[in-house]
């Protein structure tokens, strides 16, 4: 709700407006902790099933965005011109705050005819996201969402047994913290090691 009301107020007054700044002081508006991050319970069994009754042409999409930890707007934002096809890399546009700026997103060599078929997106966000809320539903997971795809990388790179460096480094997180739901996940027992 703060980060809402803040971007209400910076878009209608400004930033530094006065009384932007005295509503969101944080003595005045403190502001809530941020919840325990979510790690999705996504097998590969049911990403493929999920996967296999969207339509065929964005297959390639969510699989890239899976291969590669990518949310969406990061995925949508990607060109061809973004493709490194020698080392099998993709340059990616982060758009959230601690992932702005090109990075560097490697794939494994196997999953990279995905990535040359899903880049440029053949579709923007609404015909990306609707037929994965469908399909998830009808394999019984409703509450799957589009973004979790990228939740679906830290998760699968953990019980993989991945040093905790390895998942940040691949998620692109500023701090260990950021990456420790996947670690604590498996370390809790909750997932299998």
């Amino acid at each position: 709700m703060r980060r809402a009301i803040s971007r209400f107020l910076s878009m209608t007054l400004r930033k530094y407006h006065p009384f932007r700044l005295a509503v969101m002081d944080p003595d005045t508006f403190p502001a809530e902790e941020e919840p325990e991050g979510r790690v999705p319970d996504l097998s590969p069994e049911l990403f493929w099933r999920i996967v296999r009754r969207t339509p065929e042409y964005l297959w390639a999409s969510y699989v890239t965005m899976a291969a590669g930890g990518l949310g969406p707007k990061e995925y949508l934002a990607c060109r061809e011109v973004h493709l490194m096809p020698h080392t099998t890399a993709l340059q990616v546009p982060g758009s959230k705050v601690g992932r702005q700026g090109l990075a560097v997103v490697n794939f494994d060599p196997t999953a990279w005819v995905w990535v040359t078929r899903a880049v440029p997106s053949p579709v923007n966000y609404r015909p990306l996201y609707d037929p994965w809320k469908k399909a998830a539903a009808a394999e019984g997971s409703p509450e799957l969402r589009l973004y979790d795809l990228r939740h679906m990388y830290g998760q699968w790179l953990s019980e993989s047994g991945q040093p905790e460096p390895r998942i940040q480094v691949g998620l692109r997180h500023k701090t260990a913290s950021m990456t420790r739901r996947y670690t604590k996940q498996r370390d809790k027992g909750g997932t299998p090691a």
